[in-house]
Formats: structure tokens, sequence, C-alpha cells
């Protein structure tokens, strides 16, 4: 979680299920709360909130890449 890995990537790093990480993340992250841990809990959300706008940026460039426009069919 310190490195921003999203439930995906936290699920196969540990071999659990999807849920399962989805389930021990946000426990975890209550738990911090509880320990008045808030500059912990900060950092970790900001992390992940960091790794899905890097994945966005990518999945974006992917597109604008595959996706090229393509001259009109009467124009060839």
């Amino acid at each position: 979680m310190i490195q921003g890995k999203s439930n995906i990537q936290l699920a196969k790093q540990v071999q659990i299920s999807f849920s399962s990480a989805h389930t021990w993340k946000k426990k975890f992250i209550e738990q911090m709360q509880l320990l008045e841990l808030y500059e912990l809990v900060y950092w970790l959300t900001w992390q992940c909130s960091r790794g899905r706008a890097y994945t966005n940026k990518l999945i974006k460039q992917q597109h604008k890449k595959n996706n090229k426009k393509v001259p009109p069919l009467n124009s060839r």
C-alpha cells in the first residue's frame, strides 16, 4: 500500500482474492485512523490516487495511439 499499489496488484502479490485485498486495505486504514496515524492514512490515500492517475494516463496515451483518425473511404 505504501507504494500505491491497487487492490488487484495487492491481491496478486499476496495471492489472495480481490475482495479480500479490498477488505484488508479498508480495515488497515481504519485501524491506522483508530491509532491516530493520520499522516500515514493521508500518505496511503495520496499514493493510491497517484497510482490511479498514472494508470489513467497510460490508458489515455494507449487509446490515443491506437485510435488515429482514418480518412473517410471516399477520399482514398
